[in-house]
């Protein structure tokens, strides 16, 4: 191939070794792929030839290279067409080797627009990453990497300092992950001090001027996040900001108000207690806060958060309190709050008229729904579960007349469901009641369930010791296309109404322990267009023919109910 000196493009996959002596091809503007051989033939210094190299470069097996001499041989920096490089060595190496002297070896012009490093075991960043030479490494004058756009540095497990990049004018991408040996993020990652010694000590400055996305994964040593001096811009672009895996940071500073922030994710830091006020601009579309187990409170914000559409927050097991303006916008749509046992109120949601969707799980401490639900007259779904101190519904859940799906289940205390309100969900599909408090003996607010009879499709009914019979008021419904029976340990025997419901195609019965006989036959064959029988965890139905031959004529029957 290496007669092929016009060639300009050159397309290979990974899965196919790069041709020998490929530094031969001149004319050479397209490769994507390179990975270093321990042959001359395939060696990084083929590179070095090819300065029309343009587009995207990926340089794999770099651990191939011996010294910065050899590295130097690539001619990186005379490469002024090359937008995007990847240098990447072997994972899974002992020792940073000579990985920080090839990394120096391998400075690119500062036309780069894009650089991913993978692998890199050294402690140190290389030194043209943050101050650039003007010509070649060999220069004594230096300038920013102005044209950086994207920074992606995966894996460098022994690096302990981020490089300095606050200065840099057009970096809108920054994604760092894997760096196991950095324990603060400091004032070295927002600017260099020396740059300030530059004659005009009072020249206004913007750190991270152009950065729209910010992403910080499993750095899990990190301890400290320091914050810079009062008063200096900082990231005034950032749309979305990800932090996570940083199981040892325990604070994540103020900043200056990120007045163009989004998206804000901050997961998996088991040892954050404090969020600063500043990351929560009106500006901001979605928060998630997810296993962040020492967060005790979410902060206020001043006028809210005007354009907030989603909020999710899960396994934050010290969270009590989410103050007042969190959730205050009319752009409000989704509320996700799982897992936080020492939640003991939600603020109110009054007047969010683009609300869709509420759902609360494993919230113990929770007493009461956020207060204003009734105003939310665009709900579709609300799913209530494990709450178990919640006593009751509020009355205003009637006017939820757009709601489509409601779950209320497992909440051991709850004793009450306003009469009439249920009847009033005239579009609802799904519902799923129980079980509810031990101190019933039936289920609460189904009394006027009959107004369901044309829209209700699912229904799944969860019981409690108490309940001896199924409730009465499910034989009205015509429309159920699906019915669940489940946990009904008090229940020896199915009602012959059940025959009535006409609409079912699915009928699921689940851990009724002492059920022992199902309608007469002919009870079961007005369930005629039933196509799916499922029994499971009825011991007393297990191997019992009379019961079986109830049910011969449905299509489809599974779970333990022909077991002997």
């Amino acid at each position: 191939m290496k007669i092929l000196v016009s060639l300009r493009h050159l397309h290979i996959s990974y899965t196919v070794q790069v041709p020998d002596e490929i530094g031969c091809l001149t004319s050479l503007r397209t490769l994507q792929i390179f990975e270093v051989g321990t042959n001359r033939r395939w060696g990084i210094g083929q590179l070095g030839c090819l300065s029309e190299l343009g587009g995207k470069l990926a340089i794999s097996s770099l651990q191939n290279v011996r010294n910065k001499e050899e590295a130097q041989g690539t001619k990186m920096w005379e490469k002024k067409k090359l937008q995007k490089l990847e240098c990447q060595c072997k994972s899974g190496r002992n020792g940073s080797r000579n990985d920080e002297e090839v990394l120096e070896g391998l400075e690119p012009h500062s036309n780069l627009k894009s650089l991913t490093i993978w692998n890199y075991n050294a402690e140190n960043n290389p030194s043209w990453l943050v101050r650039k030479s003007v010509s070649g490494p060999s220069a004594n004058s230096f300038q920013p990497i102005i044209n950086l756009v994207e920074l992606n540095l995966f894996y460098c497990e022994n690096l302990k300092n981020l490089p300095t990049l606050g200065q840099n004018p057009n970096l809108r991408f920054l994604r760092i992950r894997d760096l196991y040996n950095v324990r603060c993020i400091g004032n070295e990652f927002y600017m260099n001090n020396n740059s300030c010694d530059s004659g005009d000590e009072k020249k206004p400055i913007t750190l991270f001027p152009a950065s729209e996305k910010f992403s910080l994964v499993d750095l899990k040593e990190v301890k400290e996040w320091l914050d810079i001096e009062p008063g200096v811009p900082t990231f005034p672009s950032l749309k979305k900001l990800e932090i996570v895996g940083c199981d040892k940071l325990s604070s994540v500073p103020v900043m200056s108000r990120l007045s163009s922030l989004e998206i804000l994710t901050i997961a998996f830091c088991g040892g954050l207690s404090l969020i600063g006020d500043g990351l929560f601009p009106s500006s901001l579309k979605n928060l998630a806060i997810q296993e962040c187990r020492k967060l005790s409170s979410i902060p206020s914000v001043e006028g809210g958060i005007s354009f907030l559409q989603e909020l999710r927050v899960k396994g934050c097991d010290e969270l009590s309190k989410i103050e007042e303006g969190q959730i205050a916008s009319t752009c409000l749509r989704d509320v996700y709050i799982w897992k936080c046992p020492k939640l003991t109120s939600i603020p109110s949601i009054d007047g969010c008229c683009s609300f869709l969707s509420l759902s609360l799980d494993g919230c113990e401490g929770l007493t009461s729904l956020p207060s204003g639900l009734g105003t939310c007259t665009s709900l579709r779904d609300l799913y209530i579960s494990n709450c178990t101190n919640l006593k009751s519904i509020p009355e205003d859940v009637c006017q939820l007349q757009s709601l489509l799906n409601l779950y209320i289940r497992y909440c051991e205390n709850l004793k009450s469901i306003p009469e009439g309100s249920l009847g009033c969900l005239t579009r609802l599909k799904t519902l799923e009641l129980g079980p509810f408090s031990e101190e019933l003996e039936e289920f609460p607010g189904l009394g006027s369930i009959h107004h369901l009879h044309s829209s209700l499709e699912n229904l799944i009914l969860v019981g409690w010791e108490k309940l001896s019979s199924l409730p009465d008021q499910l034989q009205q419904l015509t429309a159920p296309d699906e019915l669940w029976i489940w946990n009904f340990s008090g229940v020896k025997a199915l009602p012959e109404w059940l025959g009535n419901l006409s609409s079912l195609r699915s009928l699921y019965i689940c851990d009724c322990e002492n059920l022992g006989h199902l309608p007469y036959k002919e009870a079961m064959q007005r369930l005629s267009i039933l196509k799916q029988l499922s029994i499971v965890g009825c011991p007393r139905l297990k191997g019992n023919f009379a019961e079986q031959s109830k049910i011969s004529h449905i299509p489809n029957i599974c779970g333990d109910i022909f077991g002997v």
